[in-house]
């Protein structure tokens, strides 16, 4: 450094050194950011069916009459479904979330399969690989993870909303 300030060299030495760290710091903090989001998403759906089974267990649902494989679903709109306490948004577009929980008796075995969406067909999903049926639609409770938390482009051929055909809803009676 001379007498009067800073030479050239000097600046641009400090603006290489912190265009790198920037280089390095940004799409760190953009990862942190996206895998909180999923985090959040997946702790949706945790609350969602923790929130179900109680409900289930009070007696709160009132379902159909049940199929051969004693499967139902519980339709999911965050705006109207009266499961949450509160109204949930997803924490990638801050719109509502939909989709439904898929529950299967098997003695006394009871598994609970959940597909949630932001409510847009292009976004983020929580879901299965599909194909086949609508369990693997879904993802069963106990898999949830931040991998579960998909993006997907179109509907994907994912059925989000309305009736499921064979398997009864379960309506909330409170």
């Amino acid at each position: 450094m001379n007498k009067k300030g800073f030479t050239l060299i000097e600046l641009l030495a400090v603006i290489v050194i912190m265009g790198i760290l920037m280089l390095v710091a940004i799409p760190a903090v953009q990862r942190y950011i996206e895998n909180s989001k999923k985090d959040t998403f997946v702790n949706i759906a945790e609350e969602y069916i923790a929130a179900t089974k109680k409900l289930m267990l009070s007696g709160s649902y009132v379902c159909g009459e049940a199929t051969s494989d004693n499967t139902y679903y519980i339709p999911i709109d965050s705006e109207t479904d009266g499961i949450m306490e509160s109204k949930v948004v997803s924490p990638f577009t801050k719109r509502k979330v939909v989709g439904w929980i898929l529950i299967k008796k098997t003695g006394d075995t009871v598994k609970y399969y959940i597909l949630l969406s932001d409510d847009s067909k292009t976004g983020y999903m929580i879901k299965g690989n599909g194909g086949g049926n609508l369990y693997n639609f879904g993802i069963e409770s106990s898999s949830l993870s931040r991998d579960s938390v998909k993006y997907q482009t179109g509907s994907g051929g994912y059925p989000i909303n309305g009736s499921f055909g064979t398997f009864p809803a379960c309506i909330l009676t409170n």
